[in-house]
């Protein structure tokens, strides 16, 4: 968690963003943020994900004899011509 009121006051002191991309960041202040995922989402494929607001990590466990299956299953997992 981030002290909204701190990073928009460093956003203009250390970074000089003003106007409106300042506008932006405290268009977002206090608003929440969710993640979804859909039925083909990690843990259908036996994966583990951690989601966070714009991204996603996706990992799974296996004895090393098994890593190139667990490659396999990660890539077609994370296909993005699939998901379009």
């Amino acid at each position: 968690m981030v002290d909204q009121n701190i990073l928009l006051r460093r956003l203009q002191t250390s970074y000089g963003m003003h106007g409106a991309v300042l506008q932006w960041y405290m268009y977002l202040v206090g608003r929440r943020h969710d993640v979804r995922t859909g039925s083909t989402a990690p843990k259908g494929h036996g994966l583990r994900p951690h989601l966070y607001a714009d991204d996603i990590q996706i990992y799974g466990f296996c004895p090393p004899s098994a890593s190139l299956q667990l490659q396999n299953v990660i890539s077609t997992c994370i296909d993005v011509a699939a998901w379009m």
